[in-house]
């Protein structure tokens, strides 16, 4: 890993953090930020932009430093964040919204950042282009109603491994994550039971309140007669004597007649589900905050949730503990392929994938021992690929010799390709 300052590349670095994380329920809007302590008596200050590379080149973070502080001569320790920190303290004031396209809104929230002038700090996905926002906006950071505005969209906001803010689809992605790849059998817990959701929908109109009246005004002066209707979403799984657990809407004005009923959906779909699993596993910014994973469970079967937290640990290989959101079991089956030589099994491997999975596993070369002779076996498919169908499948893969030892002697059967080299360079 290295880290990218002002256009100099800084390698030799130690003590790197970084945890990014999001919430898949939407009700959080976390600012993710690494921290490390750099070899070099260059300086840096709060304001420059600081990237987080590994040695492939490929980008984790490119954040805002928020602190940098010389501990030692040669040693600068820098704390950067996502650029959301820029809008965590901008207030904006007082707004009614009336079928305003979701960009509009965007562009009220990043105007501080440069983005209102073409320079964007955030891209926002595709699929919430139609994405319309009603409803008032009280005087509020401009971190908050980013976060209503998702809340309403059903969008999630990922600040990590890209140059932009990204606004997408909650449960975004998917990926199977190798047996291989983990170190031990996933941890489940469970969170405080949700027995219900409680929201409420707002519309508002213009004119002079009664005393009645609820009301609000936004900073052009106009008052709006605020009405509400109230709607419960009852957790249908929480046991009898679970203890009330309601979570509660109210005063999220980006609530409408049009969207809460989708918003408690989503909600639920979380919160009703309490389960979190945790695992560690190989992480070269394959698996990300807000990326649906599947998991093996270590008790032949497999799981499924979206990463909440990634936290990473730097070597050779990035590792990462991950925090699944909303995890739950799903159908899985084992895949058996046996390895022959003509009626002879040589090998044998088992993966376990979900069912319906596409799968396509590489054929290795076998290297085994029989007669006196020593073989080096070739698969005759390089991959044994196929859907996984509910229960367990086996496959069988033909081998043929590719190289035979035998009293010292190599004989060469069957390769790719093949040179030969001398103390002058290559022959052939």
């Amino acid at each position: 890993m290295y880290i990218t300052i002002n256009g100099t590349d800084y390698e030799r670095i130690k003590a790197l953090s970084f945890a990014p994380e999001v919430d898949p329920a939407g009700m959080t809007l976390p600012i993710s930020g690494f921290e490390a302590d750099i070899f070099t008596s260059d300086a840096a200050e709060a304001g420059q932009y600081a990237e987080l590379r590994d040695d492939l080149g490929r980008l984790w973070a490119d954040y805002y430093i928020t602190r940098a502080v010389r501990v030692d001569a040669d040693i600068l320790r820098i704390r950067a964040e996502s650029p959301l920190t820029l809008i965590a303290r901008d207030v904006l004031p007082a707004t009614y919204y009336n079928a305003a396209p979701i960009a509009d809104v965007l562009v009220d929230v990043f105007r501080n950042t440069g983005s209102g002038l073409g320079v964007y700090i955030y891209q926002l996905d595709q699929a919430f282009s139609g994405a319309v926002i009603t409803g008032f906006a009280p005087r509020q950071s401009a971190r908050e109603r980013l976060l209503w505005a998702c809340f309403a969209i059903g969008a999630q906001v990922v600040s990590c491994f890209g140059e932009l803010i990204g606004i997408v689809p909650a449960d975004a992605g998917n990926a199977l994550i190798p047996m291989r790849d983990t170190f031990w059998r996933p941890a489940a817990s469970e969170g405080d039971c949700v027995t219900a959701i409680r929201a409420f929908a707002y519309s508002f109109a213009p004119g002079v309140p009664t005393s009645t009246d609820k009301w609000v005004q936004d900073d052009g002066g106009t008052t709006y007669v605020v009405t509400t209707r109230a709607f419960e979403l009852r957790n249908p799984d929480a046991p009898p004597a679970a203890p009330e657990n309601v979570i509660s809407l109210e005063g999220m004005y980006f609530l409408n007649d049009g969207n809460v009923a989708a918003a408690m959906s989503r909600l639920a779909a979380w919160r009703f589900n309490p389960r979190e699993l945790t695992l560690e596993c190989i992480d070269n910014a394959d698996y990300r905050p807000g990326m649906r994973v599947t998991v093996c469970d270590g008790l032949d079967g497999m799981m499924t949730g979206v990463v909440r937290q990634a936290t990473f640990r730097f070597g050779v290989q990035a590792r990462a503990r991950l925090k699944l959101a909303g995890a739950s079991a799903v159908a899985s089956a084992a895949l058996t392929i046996r390895y022959l030589y003509g009626d002879i099994e040589v090998g044998r491997s088992v993966f376990r994938f979900p069912v319906g999975y596409d799968y396509a596993v590489a054929n290795p070369y076998i290297d085994t021992e029989m007669n006196g002779h020593r073989y080096v076996l070739r698969p005759l498919e390089a991959v044994c690929a196929g859907r996984m169908a509910q229960g367990d499948v086996s496959a069988d893969v033909a081998c043929a010799v590719a190289l035979d030892l035998c009293g010292g002697v190599l004989h060469v059967i069957s390769v790719d390709g093949a040179e030969a080299s001398n103390d002058k360079g290559v022959i052939a």
